[in-house]
């Protein structure tokens, strides 16, 4: 997992399986810092690498997500091609209680959601973000 808020209030984050609880100390720290300046902030997150998670796993995400609710302005989840994957993540987003939070199949759809709320710097470092991978 990689956490990095290099422009505005884009937080990007990166998440391969698999997936291990103690993942989870590192995450918060890093989410922590990344959002820390900001009202409100911007996510997008890349799990195109990530694959189905073990109940534990899916529950300390959902905790992770209801925590930051109140920080976030709009957060765009990129699954990747797993149909079992994507329906676990839609439940999470379902059961985190923001409708602010979508997940979407292909960069270009996440993109244009995003991208009418972000500044051009913004918009330039999700297409890059998006072209690391």
């Amino acid at each position: 997992m990689t956490v990095n808020q290099t422009v505005g209030r884009l937080v990007e984050v990166r998440i391969s399986s698999p997936v291990e609880i103690h993942d989870f100390l590192l995450l918060r720290a890093d989410l922590g810092k990344a959002m820390g300046p900001h009202a409100k902030v911007l996510f997008c997150v890349d799990w195109r690498k990530a694959d189905v998670f073990k109940p534990e796993i899916s529950e300390r995400f959902l905790d992770i997500m209801r925590r930051d609710n109140p920080k976030i302005e709009r957060s765009a989840f990129l699954t990747g091609t797993s149909a079992a994957f994507a329906l676990q993540l839609e439940e999470l987003i379902n059961q985190s209680n923001n409708p602010n939070r979508k997940a979407f199949k292909k960069p270009v759809d996440l993109k244009t959601w995003l991208e009418p709320i972000m500044s051009p710097a913004e918009k330039d470092r999700i297409t890059k973000f998006m072209d690391e991978a």
